[in-house]
């Protein structure tokens, strides 16, 4: 059995949960130290099993006016077995203060000099909410023996969309009109990057702006309602037309992705995964996978073989647009941005890094592993 009921409609029950009152004030970005990571307590946030939220805010050395939004991924939940299966699934469910401290590879190395972002100001927004950034529910699920959880039912809170729209309430009023604005996140992040960038988008509008989504590519395994359970689509903007009237049967990551990158023809937006990755094929197939013709055995290549086939696909169709593009590399790799695997891939001649930089100014090519060598299941590291 499941409960669930909207956080819109419990605003006083969530009151209940995180106080809006005894918490210090919200720091300006003109008091926080330059170079360093300051924490940033958000009284209204809640993560999936109740917990405080906070993101974090690093000003650069240097004065700038660039700023790059980074969303945090982490797995995610939407059942009895996957929420009460605690840090299985739904990896990361909560925020603590040395978690900033584990982002110090890829473009979080920012003493790097081949670091793209070092010159810029970076917003942190964690992920702990277990519904990829979109959620706006809250459930009680029955939880099944081989989860583990000691009780037999278990109360969760997706609260992503409101968590992440917190955060970047502070930036709003923090910061007035970046130079250039990057919005990007991994994995569950990569999601929350999507989502949340129409919100920035109209915030900032005139403002050169790239989205760069990693490892988030979204294709959905057979028996998976996500969606629903979260109320993720109350969530999208209500401005743009064809996603204020989306239903699950016709949403996906590429139809989303498409219809944002149609309503911003400015905007530079750009997807990496790699042909395998691990994590991505794992949540597929934990949600279904896809029906495997009676002739075909199963082993973990044919069972993965239709996501591979649905991400070139599903890229191969959003490159038809002017403003998107991709790099597919080969291998299992899941994260990339996070990663010092950033500073060290070279597929088809092209190194990431390289190419990370070109999106950002414009320039970029699709970048794809070639099936018919081999190299699409070969990791391209570039020693």
């Amino acid at each position: 059995m499941t409960r669930m009921i909207t956080l819109f409609a419990l605003a006083i029950i969530s009151l209940l949960v995180i106080p809006a009152s005894g918490q210090e004030p919200q720091p300006n970005f003109s008091d926080l130290p330059a170079g360093v990571w300051t924490e940033i307590d958000v009284d209204t946030g809640v993560c999936l099993y109740g917990d405080d939220y906070s993101f974090f805010v690093r000003p650069n050395p240097t004065p700038t006016n660039n700023l790059v939004i980074y969303f945090q991924g982490g797995g995610a939940c939407w059942d009895g077995l996957t929420c009460g299966s605690i840090g299985s699934y739904a990896t990361v469910f909560d925020v603590y203060s040395e978690q900033i401290n584990l982002y110090t590879q890829g473009i979080f190395a920012l003493g790097n000099q081949a670091n793209p972002i070092q010159e810029a100001n970076i917003v942190f927004v964690p992920y702990c909410s277990g519904d990829l950034h979109m959620g706006n529910s809250q459930a009680t699920f029955d939880v099944p023996p081989e989860a583990g959880y000691s009780d037999p039912e278990i109360d969760v809170f997706f609260n992503g969309f409101n968590n992440s729209g917190a955060v970047l309430e502070w930036v709003y009023a923090n910061f007035q009109s970046p130079s250039r604005l990057l919005i990007s996140g991994c994995s569950a992040g990569g999601y929350g990057a999507l989502h949340q960038a129409p919100y920035i988008m109209e915030q900032y509008s005139g403002v050169p702006t790239t989205i760069i989504s990693d490892a988030a590519i979204g294709i959905q395994g057979k028996n998976w309602d996500g969606f629903e359970t979260w109320n993720a689509l109350s969530t999208l903007p209500d401005f743009i037309p064809e996603l204020a009237n989306m239903t699950t049967q016709d949403y996906s990551t590429t139809t989303h992705m498409e219809i944002v990158a149609r309503t911003y023809p400015q905007t530079n937006f750009a997807q990496y995964s790699s042909y395998l990755d691990e994590t991505q094929v794992s949540f597929f197939l934990s949600a279904g996978g896809r029906d495997l013709p009676e002739d075909v055995e199963s082993t973990y290549f044919t069972e993965s073989a239709p996501w591979s086939e649905e991400l070139i696909e599903n890229t191969a169709r959003l490159s038809e647009l002017p403003n998107y593009r991709r790099y597919i590399a080969g291998g299992f790799l899941h994260c990339i941005l996070n990663n010092n695997f950033f500073y060290a891939y070279n597929e088809q001649g092209v190194p990431f890094a390289l190419w990370f930089n070109d999106v950002l100014n414009g320039g970029a090519s699709d970048v794809v592993c070639n099936r018919e060598d081999g190299t699409c299941f070969l990791q391209p590291i570039d020693f």
